[in-house]
């Protein structure tokens, strides 16, 4: 059975209510983001578009927000059936994206600029988020450099991003990642796009491989920083010593 709800309408100057039908309700919250079962508080029906105020049910949140439904006539054998198609819900909290520990203390900046970038993407604005995610792994990139390289930090901060990749980054797996990001970063700020078969998500993949690249290679130079190779043999020598 479809959903509905009683809403209201207005016809020859006054305020009537039927039962509208609508395809389904949301199944979370897109402010706190929790999967619920909203309560249905209110809707106005006007211009084939269908306004149906709902509240989160959690205790934490019960905010109200709106869904925006629009008018859609069944086709096909008779009798038709008039059903309102959810659109979207509104107001809407864009949820952060959470990196590891480790690339937070490399970059907080890239943490913020990231998830600006992301929160224009979420709200349509596809035309400005991608230079926005362009920014955010430069932020990376010369925050990692930075650390790896403490004697030389105003001349990373003062050269191209890509040279910066050619010049400073070590790791072959980082570098590969890291190149290829800028070539479609670079694709999402300039009139014409060289890699036209790739796309803003292409772009995301390839910077949070490079994250991951770099959480890894962080983790990697822990390990053996707490583990050195000497102290591992100078324990060997002394299991041999001691068998003689």
């Amino acid at each position: 059975m479809s959903p509905y709800i009683i809403a209201s309408y207005e016809a020859e100057d006054a305020i009537r209510s039927i039962e509208f039908k609508m395809n389904l309700i949301p199944d979370y919250c897109p402010i706190c983001h929790q999967g619920i079962e909203p309560i249905k508080r209110y809707g106005w029906c006007e211009n084939k578009k269908l306004y149906v105020i709902f509240q989160c049910p959690k205790k934490v949140c019960r905010v109200l927000f709106f869904g925006l439904y629009y008018e859609q006539i069944s086709s096909g054998i008779p009798p038709l059936v008039t059903v309102y198609k959810l659109m979207g819900c509104s107001p809407k909290r864009v949820k952060e994206k959470i990196f590891q520990d480790t690339i937070m203390n490399i970059s907080k900046k890239f943490f913020v600029i990231y998830n600006q970038a992301k929160e224009a993407e979420e709200r349509g604005l596809k035309e400005i988020c991608g230079a926005g995610y362009r920014r955010a792994l430069e932020f990376l990139i010369k925050d990692y450099l930075k650390k790896e390289n403490v004697e030389k930090p105003e001349i990373i901060e003062e050269t191209r991003l890509y040279d910066c990749i050619k010049l400073y980054i070590k790791s072959g797996r980082i570098k590969d990642c890291a190149k290829r990001a800028v070539w479609l970063g670079n694709d999402e700020t300039h009139y014409i796009r060289k890699w036209k078969s790739k796309d803003l998500e292409d772009l995301k993949n390839i910077i949070e491989l490079t994250v991951s690249w770099i959480h890894d290679e962080h983790l990697t130079k822990k390990i053996t920083k707490d583990m050195p190779e000497k102290k591992a043999k100078e324990s060997k020598q002394v299991k041999v010593e001691g068998k003689k």
